[in-house]
């Protein structure tokens, strides 16, 4: 068990590292880009529901709504109903940086992931373990360029 932990963390950290430069490009966390991602030019959220969605506490949603806010990528409105809670919507601006990330994620998907189709009938630990080396491989490319 430990040994598929370990894949399975690996696989993890890798993922993220990943997913943390092609973010940076764009001047954003993987948090802030899962957020613009849960949000919607006509569709409010509150604050509350972004927060549950991203697995994150009041208090931290927040922090992170107040650095999109300066950057101009969402807006806070009253709810109609309810002028006590706020509702979060994307910017036209913060709509035109999520499009633009969305695509640089799943290039990057693409390019770690192209290689596995063959690895798919293989036993978990082998593919645990290929799925690692990709990743990896994939990671050291874009850091030596």
């Amino acid at each position: 068990m430990e040994h598929i932990y370990r894949l399975i963390h690996d696989i993890y950290i890798l993922l993220d590292s990943r997913d943390t430069q092609i973010f940076s490009q764009f001047e954003l966390t993987p948090t802030q880009y899962r957020a613009l991602i849960l949000l919607s030019g006509d569709e409010g959220k509150s604050l509350t529901a972004l927060a549950d969605q991203l697995l994150r506490n009041r208090s931290t949603a927040t922090r992170l709504i107040d650095q999109l806010e300066q950057r101009e990528l969402v807006r806070r409105a009253d709810e109609p109903n309810d002028r006590r809670i706020h509702c979060i919507f994307l910017t036209q601006k913060g709509m035109e940086l999520r499009d633009m990330a969305y695509k640089a994620h799943l290039d990057s998907l693409e390019a770690r992931f192209g290689d596995l189709s063959q690895a798919m009938s293989s036993p978990l630990d082998d593919l645990l373990s290929q799925l690692r080396d990709c990743l990896e491989a994939d990671l050291n490319r874009v850091t030596l360029a």
